[in-house]
C-alpha cells in the first residue's frame, strides 16, 4: 500500500510512582516537499490526575495541522467553554485543546472518513474523532491538557 514506511523512535521513557513521561518521534512527513518534523511528548501526573499531550512541529512553509483524538464507541462527548468532556463508566476527563485552531466532532463520517472504531474484521461502529486544526509554520509547541475526575 505504501512504497515508503515512516521511522519512529521513543526519544524518551521514564517511570516513577508520581510521573510517568513518554516522548514519541516518527519521519512521516519528512517526504513532502517541505518537510515537517513531528514529537509527541506524553506526560501523566498520577496524583493531580492529569495528562498532557505536547505535539511539536517544526516546517519552513505554512501546513494545515490536524491533531486526532479518537474515543470508544460508547464515550459521550460534550462541548465545553475550554475544550470538550469525555464521559463513560463513570469516570469523566476535561480536555482543553492548544489556543488558535477549530476544533469538532467527527462520528461516522464518511467525508472525511473518520469517527470510527473497528473491534473485528470487515466491522465498524461509528465513534467521536475529536479533530483539531490549524494553518502554522515554523516550529510550534501545541499542548493538550487533560483532567480526570471521577
Amino acid at each position: 500500500m505504501w512504497t515508503r514506511h515512516a521511522r519512529v523512535g521513543c526519544g524518551l521513557w521514564l517511570s516513577s510512582t508520581d510521573k510517568d513521561s513518554f516522548e514519541g518521534w516518527h519521519d512521516g512527513y519528512t517526504r513532502l516537499e517541505d518537510p515537517v518534523k513531528h514529537r509527541r511528548l506524553i506526560e501523566l501526573d498520577k496524583e493531580a490526575r492529569h495528562l498532557v499531550v505536547e505535539d511539536r512541529v517544526e516546517m519552513a512553509a505554512e501546513h494545515e495541522i490536524e491533531l486526532f483524538f479518537h474515543c470508544a464507541e460508547d464515550c459521550a462527548v460534550e462541548e465545553t467553554a475550554d475544550g470538550y468532556a469525555l464521559s463513560r463508566d463513570g469516570i469523566r476527563v476535561e480536555m482543553k485543546l492548544p489556543a488558535g485552531g477549530t476544533s469538532e466532532v467527527l462520528r461516522g463520517s464518511l467525508a472525511p472518513m473518520a469517527g470510527w472504531v473497528s473491534r473485528g474484521f470487515d466491522r465498524r461502529e461509528p465513534a467521536a474523532t475529536i479533530v483539531w486544526r490549524a494553518k502554522l509554520a515554523g516550529s510550534t509547541l501545541l499542548r493538550t491538557a487533560m483532567w480526570i475526575r471521577g
